[in-house]
């Protein structure tokens, strides 16, 4: 709905006692346009969209480092005491169990041949 001829002329005179009493806000205002706000946001947008982008295909490389093959139990027990197991694995034993493993599917799977009795615990002490 346009301004009558009325509200036209009083809304230019608020402009100008506006400009009068705070130039520097004034000249700001009037260099802001619906335009370019509107092409501001898109700028934002794309650069958020880009920068998202970014960081998916930059997960899988920066992922995990690969999980150590340690050349024997003794090498794995030193930093591993009591042995690496995947989840959800459960120790063979007719004693005590061991329940301290640390867990790790993929670092189990990488010394998967040091688990003599087929628990899916290698290298598991006491």
């Amino acid at each position: 709905m346009p301004l009558s001829e009325h509200e036209q002329k009083m809304l230019e005179q608020m402009e100008q006692a506006l400009a009068a009493e705070d130039p520097k806000f004034a000249s700001q205002m009037q260099g802001s346009s619906l335009a370019s706000l509107q092409r501001r946001r898109w700028l934002v947008g794309a650069v958020g969209v880009i920068a998202g982008l970014a960081l998916v295909l930059a997960g899988p490389a920066t992922s995990a480092p690969q999980a150590t093959n340690f050349k024997n139990c003794t090498a794995l027990n030193k930093d591993y005491p009591h042995g690496v197991g995947r989840q959800g694995a459960r120790d063979k034993t007719s004693g005590t169990p061991v329940t301290t493993f640390k867990v790790s599917n993929s670092l189990y799977a990488a010394n998967r041949g040091s688990d003599r009795d087929k628990d899916g615990i290698a290298c598991e002490k006491r």
